[in-house]
Order: C-alpha cells, then sequence, then structure tokens
C-alpha cells in the first residue's frame, strides 16, 4: 500500500503502523496513550513505529501531525484477511479507519482476503482507483467524513469480478469465510454476498459501532465546528494529499 501511494504525484505519504501485529483490537487505544519511535516497514520504508494498537497508531499521527499539517486521509491496510460483515466490528483495520472518521477525517479500511498467496495487489488496486476517483473531492474538503471499506477476494480459482458499491451486513447469522471466484451470481445485495461470489466489496461503514440498542453514527459530511476538516478552496486543491498509512 505504501509504495502505491508513494507512486501517486502530489501525495505525501505518513507511516504510522503499530510495532506489533495486534489484529482482532478494533479502536481500542492504550489508556494515556502509546510510546512511539521512528521505524520502517517490512519493505523498508520509513515511518513510526507505535508501541500499542491500529488506533494508537493512528491518534499518534494525528496528535503529531508534520509539516504538512492534519492529514486529507487516513487509509489503514491492506491487511491479511477479510473483514466483511460481523468481522468489521472486530478489526483493527477498520477500527483505525474508524478513529479517523471520528476526527473529522475521511478514512478507508482495505483488507484482502485469506489466500495462498495471498493477493494484496488486488485490495491496492482496488484503493488506488478509489482514491483516483474521489481525490479531487478530498482535496478540497467536500469528501464525506465517513468509513469506506474494501475488502477483495484472493481467487484460489476464477478472477476477481470487479468492485461493486453494496451495503455493509452486519448480521451474526452470515458466511464470512467462503470465496468463490466462479460464481455467476450477479448484483450481490452486501458486502457479505459480495465477497463471498467473487467481488470485491465496497460498503460505507459506521464511524463508531453502537451498542446494540443505539444508531450507528456515519457522518455524510465533512465537519464545520471548530475541529475543521482540512481546509478547502485553492490552496488546499493544489497541497500534496497526506494521508496516514497503517498496518
Amino acid at each position: 500500500m505504501v509504495e502505491a501511494l508513494r507512486a501517486r504525484p502530489d501525495t505525501t505519504v505518513v507511516v504510522s503502523a503499530p510495532a506489533e501485529n495486534q489484529s482482532g483490537s478494533s479502536d481500542k487505544t492504550t489508556p494515556g496513550g502509546a510510546s512511539a519511535a521512528p521505524g520502517t516497514t517490512q519493505s523498508g520504508y520509513a515511518g513510526t513505529a507505535v508501541d500499542g494498537f491500529p488506533a494508537d497508531a493512528v491518534q499518534h499521527a494525528l496528535d503529531n501531525p508534520g509539516p504538512e499539517g492534519a492529514p486529507d486521509l487516513v487509509m489503514t491496510g491492506s491487511n491479511e484477511g477479510q473483514n466483511i460483515g460481523r468481522l468489521a466490528k472486530l478489526s483493527g483495520t477498520v477500527g483505525s479507519a474508524q478513529t479517523g472518521a471520528r476526527a473529522g477525517i475521511p478514512a478507508v479500511a482495505v483488507s484482502q482476503g485469506f489466500g495462498d498467496p495471498v493477493d494484496y495487489p488486488s485490495s491496492v488496486g482496488a484503493a488506488m482507483d478509489w482514491l483516483d476517483t474521489h481525490e479531487a473531492a478530498i482535496r478540497d474538503g467536500s469528501e464525506p467524513v465517513q468509513v469506506t471499506s474494501i475488502n477483495a477476494p484472493s481467487c484460489a480459482e476464477g478472477t476477481n469480478r470487479g468492485v461493486v458499491e453494496v451495503p455493509w451486513d452486519g448480521s451474526e447469522d452470515t458466511d464470512i469465510g467462503k470465496q468463490d471466484c466462479t460464481s455467476t451470481l450477479e448484483n450481490p445485495s452486501s458486502d457479505v454476498e459480495a465477497f463471498n461470489n467473487g467481488f470485491t466489496s465496497l460498503a460505507i461503514l459506521p464511524n463508531d459501532f453502537p451498542d446494540e440498542e443505539e444508531e450507528p453514527t456515519t457522518t455524510t459530511a465533512p465537519p464545520s465546528s471548530t475541529d475543521d476538516a482540512p481546509a478547502s478552496g485553492e490552496d488546499a486543491a493544489a497541497a500534496p494529499l497526506a494521508p496516514v498509512f497503517t498496518g
């Protein structure tokens, strides 16, 4: 993901990621904040290694902005393993993206289905296609402040059937384990059905998963309070895009 983002013109990539694997931590954070130190990704890119959870990594980047200021976008992943359906509630990839959205910044959580091999280029490519479509709105401050979840299958047989925009299905009785890229099903009705039938699913998630009796929160427009999103106008449109990346 970092390599793909760094290849984009006029884009500054800030890498902030957990120092150790913290899978399944949702949006959990370390009381009092997590410590951090310079580090590198497995591919050798410089960044910040945060001694905490994925949400800590995003929060650290937001609390310690570089000379470019606050990021225009928080992008997390690509995670090894799908985060469709009810799995999204447990996912550190999703939880850290929600941390960005709750701070007023559009966020994208990117996950790749399990496989041998794991087809990371599939989900990364879908994320870059999403960014191509949304970059202008991100730069001018009109992109909705919400969490977009991208899940791509790793096809053992057949090929990826393309990206579909579908609702998120967080119900407990869905099958979240299969990936059938040879399926002929059309017009999937949810992220789970899309992924299970060989599509890359693109779904909007709540910015915060509520208790069962509460309604989810999904902000559909940039905030206009004192906690503003990145400034809009000509200066913002011309400024480098500065996403935060977490593993």
